[in-house]
């Protein structure tokens, strides 16, 4: 069984990805999340962070950038597949530090919006991830990564 399961994740390391958030690839299922996250993601059987386009199946701690987060993996309703993982700060007295370490890593935002819920969105083309800070100060801050989704030429105007 586990020759198996060796020979499975070699055969996924292997397969090329266009982008990815640390240990997962987007389109994992819940099983191979948390099989690649050797033992820290649990399976989330809650309702409370579903919403329209996924629902959350998979949780695990997570420390970047010096702070320490609640990762939550989400996925497709339709597909079950990863579309998303959402960091929510465990405390949330560090969101202008947490901001100013994102500025750091990824530049100034593409694009600001929002009151009372201010949202900071950029583009991560070397990993093609779209990342974007979420924070109510001083209560909640939360970063979400999703993969870029690239379209073709529409053919249209």
């Amino acid at each position: 069984m586990r020759f198996v399961a060796g020979m499975m994740l070699l055969a996924f390391v292997n397969t090329p990805v266009s982008a990815d958030w640390q240990y997962t690839r987007w389109g994992m299922t819940k099983d191979e999340v948390i099989f690649a996250s050797q033992g820290a993601a649990k399976a989330y059987s809650a309702t409370d962070q579903d919403a329209g386009a996924y629902r959350v199946l998979a949780t695990a701690p997570y420390t970047g950038l010096g702070f320490e987060f609640v990762s939550l993996f989400m996925f497709d309703w339709q597909t079950s597949a990863l579309i998303g993982v959402k960091l929510n700060l465990n405390l949330a007295t560090q969101c202008k530090s947490m901001l100013g370490a994102l500025i750091g890593t990824y530049g100034n935002p593409l694009e600001t919006t929002g009151v009372p819920v201010r949202t900071f969105t950029w583009r991560d083309y070397k990993n093609k991830n779209v990342v974007k800070a979420r924070l109510i100060e001083p209560t909640y801050c939360q970063i979400i990564y999703s993969p870029i989704i690239e379209t073709g030429p529409s053919g249209g105007l």
